[in-house]
């Protein structure tokens, strides 16, 4: 079977790799509010790869933390103790998981802005999917962040293991 020469419409031999130098990304000849849509779509995965990078130290912080208050409080006094943060991990969970999904819709609206820099009209049903997924994803994320923030406040651990 041989490769599709388009996919959803897209034309695959218009797909040039040298489209992706700064040069050709940020070119004043392509439509309106383009450098702008590019520097956003940027700004988005570098803070959702901030936020995931900050939750998954500290899910690894707060499971180590579990680990060592057990087996402390085992060897101490032979009694089996439970630390439960599993509310933290739980929204931390959620953080990276919201930060992948809009890490991956802005990483491919960036990939086909980039590729395909004078197609300005997509189908209705895409846009309508992409701005839903958009503002679902980012709900998402906020909620996430907002729980995330609210537990940690509560729990208030002052010890710090690095």
């Amino acid at each position: 079977m041989p490769f599709p020469s388009k996919v959803w419409g897209f034309d695959l031999s218009e797909a040039r790799w040298s489209a992706f130098k700064g040069k050709n990304m940020f070119d004043k000849r392509w439509p309106y509010l383009r450098r702008e849509r590019l520097f956003a779509y940027q700004l988005a995965q570098t803070i959702c790869m901030g936020a995931s990078l900050s939750a998954t130290v500290s899910m690894s912080r707060y499971n180590r933390l579990q680990t060592h208050v057990q087996q402390y409080a085992l060897t101490q006094t032979g009694l089996k103790v439970e630390l439960h943060n599993n509310d933290i991990i739980a929204g931390e969970i959620l953080t990276l998981t919201f930060c992948s999904f809009i890490s991956t819709l802005f990483g491919l609206e960036f990939i086909m802005l980039v590729l395909w820099p004078t197609r300005t009209s997509y189908p209705r049903s895409y846009n309508y999917t992409r701005i839903i997924l958009a503002v679902v994803m980012s709900i998402g994320l906020l909620l996430a962040a907002i729980v995330t923030t609210v537990r940690m406040l509560q729990h208030q651990s002052s010890e710090v293991i690095f």
